[in-house]
């Protein structure tokens, strides 16, 4: 089965990334990739687990940081 957006599984299309494994196996994926503009900067960063993906979120946002000054808004 082929899950395109202007096909009769469209609803999958659409509905797999947000399944988490309960929709069946994904074998095989075709990208389109779209060019994006020089300012955007991504950093791929593996982590296991939850608590070291929050630890991570944490000390990237600046979190931890003590002395960082917080605005209300």
């Amino acid at each position: 089965m082929t899950a395109k957006k202007d096909n009769e599984y469209y609803d999958l299309y659409y509905a797999l990334p947000w399944s988490h494994g309960s929709l069946g196996f994904l074998t095989a994926l075709e990208l389109q990739i779209i060019p994006v503009k020089p300012y955007i900067h991504m950093k791929y960063i593996p982590v296991k687990g939850q608590k070291e993906y929050c630890d991570q979120i944490r000390e990237i946002s600046g979190a931890l940081d003590k002395n960082r000054k917080v605005s209300s808004c």
